[in-house]
C-alpha cells in the first residue's frame, strides 16, 4: 500500500497535477512563474529513500505485531 500511495503520489499529483494539467495555477496564478517540469524530480532522493525503507520497516513491524499480539 505504502508504494502504491507513494506511485501515486509520483506521477499524478507531482508529474500530473504540478506539471502538466497547470492545476494550481487556476486558483494561485502567482506561482505560473515558478511550477513547471523543470521541477519534476527535484525531490527523487527524498522519493527513493522513502521507498527504500518502506521495504524493510514493513517486513518489521509484519514480523513485529505478531509476536506482541500473541502475548
Amino acid at each position: 500500500m505504502i508504494l502504491l500511495l507513494k506511485a501515486f503520489d509520483v506521477l499524478f499529483i507531482d508529474y500530473f497535477l504540478l506539471c502538466r494539467s497547470h492545476f494550481f495555477q487556476r486558483y494561485y496564478p502567482e506561482t505560473a512563474p515558478f511550477i513547471g517540469t523543470h521541477l519534476f524530480g527535484h525531490n527523487r532522493r527524498t522519493q527513493l529513500s522513502h521507498i527504500l525503507l518502506a521495504l524493510p520497516a514493513s517486513a518489521l513491524l509484519a514480523w513485529l505485531f505478531p509476536l506482541i499480539l500473541r502475548r
